[in-house]
């Protein structure tokens, strides 16, 4: 809900405070910051995920491509963290 309203503040606080986390509080995140134009911060919560999934990975590329979100796909891609 904080997300939805913009409210990406008390959403983080809430996603940090969880006890456990599943794939959907960790990829509501990410959309919330890459909707904000936020990409550092998607980025670093995208890197600190136990699993990934095809909406993560959409949730990341999502943004505004430019060249940091290529970046970071192929270097992610070229590492073998996929």
């Amino acid at each position: 809900m904080y997300v939805r309203c913009g409210g990406l503040e008390y959403a983080y606080h809430v996603f940090d405070r969880m006890f456990q986390r599943d794939i959907v509080s960790w990829n509501t995140v990410i959309f919330g910051y890459v909707g904000c134009g936020k990409m550092g911060f998607a980025q670093s919560v995208f890197d600190l995920m136990p699993e990934r999934d095809v909406v993560s990975w959409n949730s990341l590329i999502s943004g505004k491509p430019n060249n940091f979100t290529y970046a970071t796909v192929f270097s992610i891609e070229l590492s073998g963290a996929y």
